[in-house]
């Protein structure tokens, strides 16, 4: 019986996809080469979460800044530095591709570390101790623009390397399982979860033993040693070479898109068949797509056509001068035809763009830890015992519960959706980023009502004027909110990175996942935003303290702040359930 020109296409694409994406080997790759990119990301993230870990009270303890603006500077650098990995996603995917990329950032990092190292260590670089607690911080000499200019120096080169080269890391870690392998896709999928597992090991070890060393002993030695874990780090990413699974760089992505762009404009009079509801290519008078078995993108699979954006299907529609000019031996410009390959690779970034938004406000949420969590803290016990426990060192409860839910979900949670949902990871990428959100939510819940609890304290033992700390409520009140916080995360990011490297076309995969470092700097800036919005409306009817004070937050009403982010959450989780329900996945073609 003859063949369908369907059948004749798919039959012509089953190849090895070695052939397009080098990827298929024996030896090398899969788990024993993951687990050097596992260790690096451990002990990178060590030095990295113990230098920026207890950073709101380097800026208010040391540099001696109030609290409202040491929020702000740490939001804003937070956010500036989640934008850098767009910059290593890049260059990794135009042009050095994954691994040496990593290498190169990594010694950028090394060289930030270092000079962190001076600021903190040299008299000259940082003001004199306050002679006072930190309440007063007002009476203190402030760092001058020179101390602030050389330490934000220090920190902006230190999180340009670790921050930028992390979307190439993850990228180069999937890498190592071949997706047409169902054993190996199995095993990527738990890749992610073990990734970022080891992200908070090294956390765990910064929120406890780091910060206790920098309130108590010195601020320079735990930098110098977060300088030797960083340049470890390198050194076990570069020993574990020859066992890594490499890809080509796929050239610069921005001309190939504004082709299709440009393309689709000067054809926008021609119609787009409709005769393609379940056909991949048609070559002739529909849709264009190259006959050989890889993509004209070097290093990249062919990806199928969706039926979503159809008016960018014009860049590949191939009208009849165009059939006749190819069939002569003659190149037609991609700035007039393109390949549905191409044009996929714009769809793929408009499909996920409200989807991406609508996760943004989870970082917002997730900066409170650094920030306002631990300002919070500040004015709770925090005696344990003989021990004076630093406030930033209960968000070690946010790491414990990563790393209790990261297997929990791998081995059991995954398991028993899938008696549920039939899909092979239990949750589809989609769901789990949903229900990371809605877990979000009662973090700010548990953080308002805290709040609550604690200014009631506050007022009972009389210090509401003062500022001081309430001596009957433990810092470990805030145990709940750290830890729905670690909940969300294993779901929200993982998922993220799943969702974002699974979908992404091969040559766009570290720019794929450097978008989560671009919604966190959204995230960011958010928080910051609503620190001065909220502050500004709060505080605009006579002397009435804003909700989030500069000296004295036992004045103010962060629990209404939390309230307000509960609030917006939730709202935001209606628009990424309806986004979600209407998204088309990606295929590619083996």
């Amino acid at each position: 019986m003859e063949k369908s020109p369907e059948e004749i296409h798919a039959d012509e694409l089953i190849v090895d996809s070695n052939a397009c994406v080098e990827n298929r080997q024996t030896k090398t790759g899969r788990w024993k080469a993951a687990k050097y990119i596992i260790g690096n990301q451990g002990l990178s993230c060590l030095g990295f979460y113990g230098a920026i870990i207890n950073l709101v009270v380097y800026f208010t303890d040391v540099l001696h800044q109030g609290n409202a603006t040491a929020a702000n500077n740490v939001s804003t650098w937070a956010g500036t530095a989640s934008l850098f990995p767009v910059v290593g996603a890049f260059v990794a995917d135009a042009y050095w591709g994954r691994y040496r990329t990593c290498v190169a950032l990594s010694c950028v990092s090394v060289v930030g570390m270092g000079l962190m190292v001076l600021s903190a260590a040299l008299p000259t670089l940082k003001p004199p101790p306050c002679p006072e607690s930190s309440l007063t911080t007002g009476k203190c000499k402030k760092a001058t623009s020179l101390q602030m200019s050389f330490f934000f120096m220090a920190l902006y080169v230190m999180s340009f390397g670790a921050a930028a080269y992390m979307p190439c890391l993850t990228a180069m870690g999937a890498d190592q399982f071949d997706e047409e392998v169902d054993e190996e896709k199995q095993q990527k999928s738990s890749f992610f979860n073990w990734f970022y597992l080891s992200v908070n090991v090294g956390a765990l070890f910064s929120s406890t033993l780091l910060v206790y060393m920098e309130q108590t002993i010195s601020w320079w030695l735990v930098f110098a040693i977060c300088t030797g874990s960083v340049l470890a780090s390198v050194l076990i990413l570069i020993s574990g070479s020859r066992m890594y699974r490499l890809k080509e760089s796929g050239g610069n992505p921005f001309p190939r898109l504004l082709q299709v762009l440009v393309a689709s404009a000067r054809k926008w009079k021609v119609k787009v068949s409709s005769d393609y509801s379940t056909v991949s290519y048609h070559v002739g008078n529909r849709l264009y797509e190259v006959s050989e078995r890889c993509s004209t993108i070097k290093g990249s699979r062919k990806v199928a056509h969706t039926n979503v954006y159809r008016f960018l299907d014009k860049a590949a529609t191939e009208t009849e001068g165009e059939r006749k000019t190819r069939e002569k031996g003659q190149m037609i410009s991609p700035w007039q035809l393109c390949t549905v390959t191409q044009v996929e690779e714009v769809k793929f970034l408009l499909r996920l763009f409200p989807v991406w938004v609508t996760s943004i406000l989870f970082s917002t949420v997730y900066v409170q830890m650094s920030t306002l969590f631990v300002e919070q803290g500040n004015l709770m016990n925090t005696q344990a015992g003989s021990l004076n426990i630093p406030a930033a060192a209960v968000s070690t409860f946010d790491t414990i519960s990563v790393i209790l839910w990261v297997p929990i979900y791998d081995r059991v949670i995954v398991r028993v959706a899938k008696h549920w949902t039939g899909h092979s990871r239990g949750l589809t990428s989609l769901q789990r980023i949903g229900a990371g959100l809605a877990i979000s939510i009662l973090s700010m819940i548990a953080a308002a009502l805290i709040e609550i609890n604690r200014l009631r304290i506050a007022e009972e033992e009389g210090v509401m004027a003062t500022g001081e700390a309430v001596k009957s409520m433990s810092v470990f009140w805030q145990v709940p909110q750290y830890a729905i916080v670690g909940a969300a995360e294993v779901f929200t990011y993982i998922g993220q990175m799943e969702l974002f490297y699974d979908e992404s076309p091969d040559a766009l995969r570290s720019l794929s996942i450097a978008l989560m470092g671009v919604g966190s700097a959204l995230g960011n800036y958010i928080s910051t935003l609503l620190v001065v919005v909220v502050n500004k409306i709060t505080s605009s009817h006579g002397n009435r303290e804003p909700w989030i004070p500069e000296e004295n937050l036992n004045l103010g009403h962060m629990d209404r702040f939390f309230w307000l982010l509960a609030s917006i959450s939730a709202t935001n989780l209606v628009l990424f359930i309806w986004f979600s329900r209407r998204y088309q996945y990606t295929v590619h073609l083996p």
